[in-house]
């Protein structure tokens, strides 16, 4: 490099070049000229093309770099958009599964489940009008779209479809999978054969719809608004079980279109949403489950689903027919669509192994396209066998996808072109001053030529640092200021470029930066949301302040988080629960107490103050008292926050977390994120605590309702049914579930006399008093009952409704028509006994007369005949006083174990010659597995004969008589025939004959004494044959058989005890 020097002494320095010029034309300085032309342009011109190779590389490596960290920062951003996504839709499952335990502690009524129904809503984005005119709609619509309680044998008991009850009528057995919404379900049968507690999981399946069917008049799915829609379910159902005994199971389906939430509206690498994607960009998001069939699409027709007969679609495949493909019957499934594209199976197989990614693959429509996948994790029922749900995928257009470079490259492209083009003119401008420079410059300007060409190449080695200092007037002094602004523009040109990068760098920093504050102020929003929906999920006091230490400690970080409320008596901070401890810890916390007016300490001042208390450094900290330093010798935190809990400017209680383990310092931000924490779980803690105060009021009214004996109806001014008590519904033989909502005159339309005297009360003419008894016939049964109403009314006194009560007296009413009965019966007795006494006597003597008066006129036989009929009738006189007696004061029984078979049996064979005179057909279903137990035989075959001997007179002449005898399980009505005894079974005696029957109302008297029909009876048989049944504490009726003729029906206590 050359010196600088003064302007003088250069200039007394510079050759002259007269010197150097030759004498003659053709001398040295024409030789000089040419050489130094050649000498000066051939360094230049490589230069400058040494230079314009330099940037070419420059360029090319600088824009390869930022291409390549755009594009990878892209695919991180386009995976974790994915991964994002299928992260949600595992809460979301999770979630459902919560809601399935909570539907398991409802009891199963239709009020219940669709009060469950409505307070589980979430919002869906759709387009709504017609294909030409259409807009957008946020609808918040149920999440189950069916909810169901079905009992052990698969009959659906309550359902309720779309948030509302289905009928009755329309309930099914859905064990048979031709019976479901598809008609080839089988969630019933697999989730039976479930463990308690586990829960089933179905995959999605729904009505397939076609292309035609989703287009219909339009070309294309963007403008298919009117098409049709896929209307899918998937199931979540847990089986029931009462201790070891399977009771039926509960069933949530979630409709489709919340699964179509989760991909419908992605724009990949985009943080704004659509309401429907563009198909043909070929930016959209899909779902496609464990099996590899696509379950969410923009294409409804790549869908898996089933036809009208329950049958499965099959998937596209290589072999699909013509007529598939040209109506549009071809779902997707990423297993068999390698003909497509390879990369699906490939993703598909990822997605199994819960691995996550990007590859390039090419839809369906034949558009290339970058495709993120991410795994959907969940393990629950069959989707156990991968440990995943399925999984999401965003695919981009290629082409589109590597567009976020252009504009970049294209930009440093135009720098560098823009610095090609300088370099050239300046190349071109040093040719022309080299050429005229060589008229005038002598042979010292050599040297300075050569340290010009070696800076050059310095320069072009990358040394643009390099500056040449030459204090000349001349060319050469020209040439290298210009060399010098050439090498400061080439440095400007690398210090902007680098410059360039430095800021893309700082703006990736930057982004990441506003993408964890919005990640971790995303988080806290969640936590706040969690918190929020917990009211509605559980009541559970402790579980809910479980949930919210829970997400507090996760959303901000911290390690540690505790939890007081003052008790109810205001005077005491207690203990609740805890996060983070460890067991030791949590025992030592359970017993923490504090007096709030007597205990100074940080927990205590933070309730008084109201303020938060962050505690930095607690060995530095002043404030501390002496039960402070035992409290943090026990905690072993050094710094730690307390944040009060208000609820309605009251303060409730206090939230204290630390980070104990990580070590890390506690930061405003979390300080300020667990006070608004805090304030929302202060409004879930009062509200739960309101919930259970409301619940355990509700319960005690319904418990007091559920468990009265008299029966409650409640009417509203509609006079439609609001509420049947379980005591109301055994009274009339109805069900809550039906009756609800109900008019009362529809409900009790058949039961004219409760409906009448409803009717007469509230009729101002003939308004009766409330309560009164009326004889009421229901299921073929008489009952009595006592009846109250009253009106309901608000405190303005506005009438609300109307009151029944309902109290069943039949059982007292028949008790003491029962004591009527007997003690009328005990003075028919009585009477009959002293009549008998005192006609038996006379009687005795008229006959001894009548037989002497026999002897001594036997000759005459007209007068024989006489005193021989007076003889018949005395016989018969003598046979009813015996009868009367034995009615009056019976024989005490003899109770032993007999054998019953044998004892009808014998009976029957004492009446064998009338009944083959008769010609009378006698048939024995007698039970073999009757053992011999206790009763009186010859009574009871004295009650046998009376009843056989009635079927005899009622036949007269040819006939049947059929005799049967079984064990039977006790029953409630027939448990009401035992006087004493609760016992558990019977034995049931039928005698049933082919005679006339018994006439109306006959059989209600067929018992009484002295009641008969025949002519020469006592009317004594029958009532004996009641009596000894009494005494065995069994019961015996009369009836008229279905097929005709009288049936006497006896039940006999079945037990080897011996009967009181």
């Amino acid at each position: 490099m050359i010196t600088k020097q003064n302007n003088k002494e250069q200039q007394s320095k510079e050759p002259k070049y007269s010197i150097y010029l030759p004498k003659t034309k053709f001398g040295i300085f024409r030789r000089f000229l040419i050489s130094f032309l050649l000498i000066s342009i051939i360094p230049i011109f490589i230069f400058g093309l040494y230079s314009i190779y330099t940037l070419n590389q420059l360029d090319n490596d600088i824009t390869k770099k930022v291409k390549k960290t755009i594009d990878n920062k892209t695919l991180q951003e386009l995976e974790l958009q994915a991964i994002y996504t299928a992260n949600a839709v595992t809460k979301f499952l999770k979630q459902r599964e919560y809601d399935i335990r909570a539907l398991s502690n409802l009891t199963p009524t239709k009020l219940n489940y669709l009060r469950f129904s409505n307070e589980h809503l979430s919002e869906i984005w759709i387009r709504t009008g017609t294909n030409k005119h259409f807009g957008e709609s946020h609808k918040l619509i149920p999440i189950y779209k069916e909810i169901s309680f079905i009992d052990a044998s698969g009959m659906e008991k309550v359902k309720i479809v779309r948030n509302k009850i289905v009928p009755g009528n329309r309930l099914k057995n859905v064990s048979i999978p031709k019976n479901t919404t598809y008609k080839s379900e089988k969630y019933f049968p697999k989730a039976k054969k479930l463990g308690k507690g586990k829960i089933y999981v179905s995959h999605v399946t729904g009505f397939y719809v076609t292309r035609k069917e989703q287009l219909g008049s339009a070309a294309n799915i963007e403008d298919a608004v009117e098409g049709k829609k896929y209307d899918g379910i998937i199931r979540f159902v847990l089986p029931i079980y009462k201790g070891k005994i399977f009771t039926g199971e509960v069933m949530l389906g979630v409709d489709h279109q919340h699964l179509m939430e989760f991909t419908q509206h992605i724009l990949p690498i985009n943080k704004n949403q659509i309401v429907y994607p563009v198909y043909s960009s070929g930016n959209y998001a899909f779902m496609f489950d464990d099996d590899g069939w696509t379950i969410t699409h923009p294409k409804y027709w790549d869908i898996r689903g089933v036809d009208k007969n329950g049958k499965q679609i099959p998937s596209y495949k290589e072999t699909t027919s013509k007529k598939d493909l040209e109506i549009g019957r071809i779902p997707f499934n990423l297993d068999d669509a390698d003909f497509i594209h390879p990369n699906y199976s490939f993703v598909a197989d990822e997605v199994r192994n819960k691995q996550s990614g990007t590859v390039i693959t090419r839809n369906i429509g034949g558009v290339n396209k970058i495709m993120a996948y991410a795994p959907i994790i969940y393990s629950t029922g069959p989707y156990k066998k991968y440990g995943v749900f399925g999984g999401i995928t965003i695919g981009t257009q290629l082409e589109q996808f590597q567009s976020g470079t252009k504009p970049i490259t294209a930009e440093m492209k135009k720098i560098i072109d823009l610095f090609k083009k300088n370099i050239t003119w300046f190349i071109l401008f040093t040719f022309l001053a080299a050429a005229i420079t060589s008229f005038f410059v002598s042979r010292n300007f050599t040297k300075p030529i050569i340290q010009l060409t070696t800076a050059s190449e310095n320069l072009a080695d990358g040394k643009l640092d390099e500056r040449i200092f030459i204090d000349r007037n001349d060319e050469i002094g020209t040439l290298a200021s210009s060399f010098n602004f050439m090498a400061y523009e080439l440095q400007k040109s690398k210090s902007d470029l680098l410059e360039s990068l430095k800021v893309l760098e700082l703006s990736k920093l930057k982004i990441e930066t506003y993408a964890k504050d919005l990640e971790y102020q995303l988080k806290i929003f969640k936590t706040i949301q969690k918190i929020s929906s917990i009211i509605g999920r559980t009541f559970d006091f402790n579980n809910v302040l479980k949930i919210i230490l829970k997400n507090s400690v996760e959303s901000i970080g911290f390690d540690r988080a505790i939890l007081y409320l003052i008790d109810k008596s205001g005077k005491y901070l207690e203990y609740q629960e805890m996060f983070g401890f460890t067991a030791d810890e949590e025992k030592i916390a359970k017993r923490s107490k504090y007096d709030i007016q007597h205990f100074d300490c940080i927990e205590t001042r933070t309730i008084k103050s109201g303020e938060i208390i962050f505690v930095e450094d607690f060995n530095n900290f002043s404030e501390a008292t002496e039960l402070d330093r035992k409290i943090r010798a026990i905690s072993k935190s050094n710094s730690f926050v307390f944040v009060p809990l208000k609820a309605k400017e009251k303060i409730i209680g206090i939230m204290g977390a630390d980070k104990l383990r990580s070590k890390e310092k506690i930061t405003e931000l979390d300080i300020n994120s667990l006070q608004i924490l805090a304030n929302q779980a202060s409004r879930v803690i009062e509200n739960t605590q309101l919930y259970q105060e409301l619940i355990k009021e509700r319960n005690f009214v319904e418990d007091i309702l559920r468990f009265m004996p008299s029966g409650v109806i409640t009417i509203d001014n509609n006079f439609a049914i609001t509420s049947l008590n379980r005591s109301a519904s055994i009274i009339f033989n109805t069900s809550n579930n039906f009756a609800v909502g109900k008019p009362f005159w529809e409900v009790f339309n058949r039961l004219h006399p409760f409906i009448n005297k409803f009717e007469k009360y509230f009729d101002n003419s003939k308004k009766e008093e409330p309560g009164f008894i009326i004889r009421q016939e229901i299921e073929d049964k008489t009952k009595y009952l006592e009846i109250a109403i009253a009106n309901i009314k608000s405190e303005d006194e506005t009438n609300l409704g109307y009151i029944i009560i309902i109290s069943d007296k039949t059982e007292r009413k028949q008790i003491e028509d029962q004591l009527q009965q007997i003690e009328r019966l005990a003075l028919l007795g009585r009477f009959a006994a002293g009549i008998a006494h005192e006609i038996r006597n006379p009687l005795t003597g008229v006959s001894l007369f009548l037989d002497d008066l026999h002897d001594k006129v036997a000759s005459d036989k007209d007068i024989a005949g006489i005193i021989e009929l007076a003889l018949s009738e005395v016989e018969r006189l003598e046979k009813l006083v015996n009868e009367l007696l034995e009615y009056a004061s019976p024989a005490k029984g003899n109770f032993s174990l007999n054998d019953l078979n044998e004892v009808v049996a014998s009976t029957i064979n004492l009446l064998r010659s009338q009944f083959k005179s008769l010609n009378i057909k006698i048939k024995k279903n007698f039970s073999s597995s009757i053992k011999p137990f206790v009763f009186d035989k010859e009574k009871l075959r004295q009650a046998l004969l009376n009843i056989f001997i009635n079927s005899i007179q009622a036949i007269t002449k040819r006939g049947e008589v059929i005799i049967s005898t079984e064990i039977t399980e006790m029953e409630s009505n027939i448990n009401k025939y035992s006087s004493g005894l609760k016992l558990q079974r019977f034995v049931k005696i039928s005698i049933k004959d082919t005679g006339p029957g018994f006439k109306l109302n006959e059989e209600k008297v067929v018992f009484e004494p002295f009641y008969t029909t025949k002519k020469g009876g006592t009317g004594l048989g029958l009532s004996i044959s009641q009596t000894i049944i009494s005494e065995h504490n069994g019961k015996i009726e009369a009836k008229n058989s279905i097929e005709g003729g009288a049936l006497f029906i006896i039940y006999l206590p079945y037990t080897q005890e011996q009967i009181s």
